[in-house]
């Protein structure tokens, strides 16, 4: 996990926007190396959230919707953009669970939780529609 600036130096998963015509495994890949400098290989979406923020502070009225991704790391060496990020750490998603601050992140952490409890993480499926003509 990373301690955002934008968001008050708190604990949050590495993310961000979709790029126009971005899909989102792209979009969890290139986020993860733009944040971290980590290159990963997403698995799946395996949930989606949303949050409607407060009418106030830096993201006020806005409508946010999560696609969270399992991802795999593929390099180990962290190096962080500073504009994103001002430190990491691996957590487990116990310690991930307690660190968190954003309710809808707690309760994504906690869903995860229940699926590998359960023995298997389930992916969504992500459908594709590619230049449509107006």
């Amino acid at each position: 996990m990373i301690r955002s600036p934008k968001l008050g130096n708190k604990w949050i998963v590495p993310g961000g926007h979709i790029e126009h015509g971005e899909h989102v495994l792209e979009a969890a890949r290139r986020e993860a190396h733009e944040e971290t400098g980590l290159r990963v290989r997403p698995f799946g979406v395996f949930t989606v959230a949303e949050s409607v923020s407060a009418t106030t502070g830096n993201f006020s009225r806005r409508h946010f919707i999560y696609f969270e991704i399992i991802c795999k790391a593929l390099s180990s060496k962290v190096k962080l953009d500073q504009a994103e990020a001002t430190s990491y750490a691996w957590f487990s998603v116990e310690a991930a669970q307690k660190a968190v601050r954003f309710p809808v992140v707690r309760r994504v952490i906690r869903e995860y939780t229940a699926q590998r409890r359960r023995g298997k993480v389930k992916y969504i499926e992500v459908l594709r529609q590619k230049d449509v003509k107006p």
